[in-house]
């Protein structure tokens, strides 16, 4: 039997999704990087996660279809006096667009949108929540 590594073939189904909308070297895998403060350059950036346990939920029968919430921040550059830039929200409307997701191994449905705020390095958080699931049977190979 072949190893398939589950959470790469997941993040490589979100990444392509999400490069329909904004380019690649602007998604981050697993949260937020230290490396964009205050001074950068980037007007806005994504990063996505699966917080959640990763639920098997056909019990007894491993990777056959296993069950998550995905998240992704999409993070906005503030105005100068560093509060939310509204006309800044069309990349969230773009993401949100994009579902239902449809990969090779996992479909995503259900976004939820929270605006949650400042994160204190020049950037407006704006948070979208999913379900997530793989296609029966995509791992057993």
């Amino acid at each position: 039997m072949a190893q398939v590594n589950v959470i790469k073939s997941i993040y490589t189904d979100l990444v392509l999704a999400l490069t329909q909308v904004i380019e690649v070297k602007h998604i981050y895998l697993g949260g937020r990087p230290d490396a964009i403060q205050k001074d950068s350059k980037i007007g806005q950036f994504v990063a996505i996660e699966l917080p959640v346990a990763i639920e098997d939920i056909a019990h007894g029968n491993r990777k056959f279809v296993l069950n998550t919430t995905g998240v992704i921040y999409v993070f906005v550059k503030s105005k100068k006096d560093n509060t939310f830039d509204i006309n800044s929200t069309q990349l969230v409307d773009d993401i949100v667009e994009l579902f239902p997701l449809n990969g090779d191994v996992c479909g995503a449905a259900n976004p939820n949108v929270l605006m949650r705020g400042n994160d204190g390095y020049g950037y407006q958080v704006i948070t979208i929540t999913f379900d997530l699931q793989t296609k029966p049977n995509v791992f057993n190979v």
